[in-house]
């Protein structure tokens, strides 16, 4: 009787640790929980809450700005926010990627180098040997 006690009481908190865990990991209302880290991280990052759009419509001082500060430079991906900013990211060879963040007056707001995550955004992988 007393171990047959002692074992349920062992499963009910067992039961109940896992329990508490996936609440927290999905939230009380058991959606997956979203952190602000995550919805910029990951495959596309802010780019999948912005509307993809081509060279050709960028403001007409980008190009050229481009052309000149990174001439081997190549636009890998472009993109508007609601608020009418232009989002560049240029990647050289065996450079760090760069994000040039436009106005719609073609203006630079940002230029900086993006974070390095899983290996990527370096140019070519290092050969490991």
């Amino acid at each position: 009787m007393q171990k047959t006690l002692i074992a349920t009481v062992f499963v009910f908190l067992f039961y109940l640790s896992d329990a508490t865990a996936q609440q927290r990991r999905h939230g009380r209302d058991g959606q997956q929980a979203r952190t602000q880290q995550d919805s910029t991280r990951g495959p596309g990052g802010r780019f999948r809450q912005m509307e993809p759009v081509t060279a050709a419509e960028l403001p007409a001082t980008v190009a050229p700005f481009v052309k000149q500060t990174y001439p081997n430079a190549d636009m890998k991906r472009i993109a508007k926010s609601k608020e009418g900013r232009f989002y560049v990211v240029l990647a050289e060879t065996d450079k760090p990627r760069r994000l040039l963040i436009v106005d719609s007056k073609g203006e630079i707001v940002e230029n900086r180098e993006m974070p390095v995550r899983n290996g990527r955004g370096a140019g070519r992988r290092p050969n490991r040997s």
